[in-house]
């Protein structure tokens, strides 16, 4: 084991840096997502997992809640409130998917995971995925389905109705302006799907509320509606390519004209790339686009196209800042981006140009937090761009930044940390609206093992080394084999160490709770030689098995593991080839 401690150190700077390479997938919940702007550009809806600093309320649900930025700055406009249904979760719980009409005088939303019968016991008995709402001239509950409104606010469409036990229903289109309603038959295709003329898109077509009948799309690639123009002359399209050979290639967009047959392509990834057009808005006449392109994330830089000539222009933003959603107003000559420098902006545009560009939403420090461990790292995405300076506190006190990057914040949760509920709070000096701190719970005992680095090919996907540190285990263990292994939240150690201290190089830290790992296909659990810090580092552990004298009957397929001992106990793993 003296080996083990001496020769780690020569192996850390390279381990600490591909660690800080590895960056984390972005949070299922944007900071601000949901975007909808009126024609004048004085109102622009927006969700957000977050709370105004006026707000003075506690103990508020964690959920997507919908704001309205005007020139007097952020104000509330909804929230689920007591139709949160309680234990029940998903990557968009709140109100989201704002829609405005041009004039701003009518809105409208969608809640997620609305409880329609009264909670009892913490329980609700009728629980519905979503319900959608009209606020503003009519102000009334539509349904249970997700909001789509005309640009006129005539036509409101609601998208797949659903019971409380999830039985799907016809779509429905209501007319506000003759108070009747009507049913598009099939499924309703595209985030933007009704125009001002009632003209609808469907999975049969494109559906006039004026006669009852569908149009055929005229396209005989395999595509993807997205949206309907207002005025009903085009839609915007998905579409597969390929190659000369039939080989697929990727996603492309496009722009289709319903009365002519003209068809435009907006977008085409380069060649070998992961590149995916995410539309974002497109203008009442079908004019011009608005989109990202992302590559294995949800952000990318953004784009204004003219359907017309097919030329698409880069929307510019700092160095290094993406879209991460957007919207465009009808006339299409405002555009309302958020982005990754954790800000909403909006750009006016005049003859083709950005003639004025601002932020409306400013900086604000926010990442999502996972559940913490006393003394280990923890990894989240950048709460905040570049150069903004500042510290997060976890229930108060300073978590010391172990690594930092534009795109990820690697910090240590206080060894004195007790478990429990805990706000962490992002001490940045921002001019945001919104508390910059997030809830999280920890845990004396949240173990997990650190994932192979990006490019690198490893057994389960988790990062290994070999016994005698020279390099990275990349064949599957043999009988006998012993590898090294980082984790993290294995709980307290033997002897003192200090937050925001590296373990020292001179003596071990072993683990006061014991650890035992089965890999499968394997039926004997690993030996356990060494579970303890790392030296040399600061929050992870090193682990290091023997494997059993046992030939796998196939590839590691997953693995099972008990922690337990003076801090409690736990058992954790996954069945697959890959570390989740």
């Amino acid at each position: 084991m003296r080996q083990l401690a001496a020769s780690l150190p020569e192996l850390q700077s390279e381990v600490s840096i591909r660690n800080l390479a590895c960056l984390i997938a972005l949070p299922a919940w944007a900071q601000f997502s949901g975007l909808a702007v009126t024609d004048d550009g004085t109102q622009v809806y927006f969700s957000a997992p977050l709370v105004l600093t006026a707000d003075s309320r506690t103990g508020l649900n964690s959920e997507l809640r919908l704001y309205r930025w005007t020139a007097n700055g952020v104000e509330f406009v909804a929230e689920r409130g007591s139709l949160a249904a309680p234990g029940v979760s998903s990557a968009n719980a709140g109100v989201t998917g704002a829609r405005v009409s041009g004039d701003g005088s009518l809105y409208g939303y969608t809640m997620y995971n609305v409880c329609a019968s009264p909670v009892q016991n913490g329980v609700c008995d009728n629980v519905l995925p979503y319900q959608a709402v009209l606020q503003g001239r009519i102000s009334a509950p539509l349904g249970a389905g997700q909001l789509h409104l005309s640009r006129n606010g005539r036509w409101a469409l609601l998208n797949q109705t659903v019971t409380w036990n999830y039985r799907v229903g016809p779509p429905v289109l209501f007319d506000t302006q003759a108070a009747s309603v009507s049913y598009p038959p099939g499924i309703i295709i595209g985030t933007q799907s009704v125009s001002s003329g009632g003209m609808v898109l469907t999975s049969s077509g494109i559906w006039e509320a004026s006669t009852g009948t569908a149009l055929p799309y005229g396209l005989e690639t395999p595509f993807l509606p997205l949206a309907i123009s207002d005025d009903g002359s085009s839609y915007v399209y998905r579409a597969n390519l390929y190659d000369s050979a039939g080989k697929y290639t990727g996603y492309g967009l496009g722009a289709h004209s319903i009365a002519t047959g003209a068809d435009i392509r907006l977008f085409t990834p380069a060649a070998g790339s992961s590149q995916l057009p995410q539309f974002m808005g497109v203008s009442n006449d079908g004019v011009k686009v608005l989109y990202r392109v992302t590559d294995s994330g949800t952000e990318g830089p953004a784009f204004l196209a003219d359907a017309r000539s097919g030329i698409s222009a880069p929307i510019p933003l700092a160095d290094g800042e993406l879209a991460t959603d957007g919207a465009m107003n009808g006339p299409g000559d405002i555009v309302a981006l958020a982005t990754s420098f954790h800000r909403i902006v909006m750009l006016r545009y005049a003859s083709g140009a950005v003639a004025d560009s601002r932020t409306i939403v400013p900086v604000t420090a926010w990442a999502t937090v996972p559940s913490l461990a006393p003394g280990s790292i923890a990894r989240i995405a950048a709460p905040v761009p570049p150069g903004v300076e500042g510290r997060i506190l976890v229930a108060g006190a300073v978590a010391p930044m172990v690594a930092a990057t534009g795109r990820q914040f690697i910090f240590q949760v206080p060894w004195e940390q007790p478990a429990g509920a805990a706000t962490v709070t992002f001490d940045y000096a921002t001019q945001s609206p919104f508390r910059q701190t997030q809830r999280t719970n920890v845990y004396p005992l949240f173990p997990g093992f650190e994932k192979a680095d990006p490019g690198f090919s490893q057994p389960l996907g988790i990062k290994m080394i070999l016994a005698d540190f020279s390099g990275l285990v990349i064949a599957q263990p043999a009988p006998g084999q012993i590898v090294h292994m980082y984790m993290t939240g294995l709980g307290r150690v033997q002897g003192s160490v200090e937050t925001g201290t590296a373990a020292p190089l001179d003596s071990l830290r072993p683990g006061v709770n014991a650890l035992e790992c089965r890999f499968s296909p394997l039926k004997t659990p690993a030996q356990t030689l060494f579970a303890g810090l790392a030296p040399g580092m600061i929050g992870l552990y090193q682990v290091t098995f023997r494997f059993p004298d046992e030939t796998a009957s196939g590839p590691l397929n997953g693995l099972s593991c008990t922690v337990k001992g003076p801090d409690g106990g736990t058992t954790f793993g996954f069945t697959g080839s890959t570390l989740p």
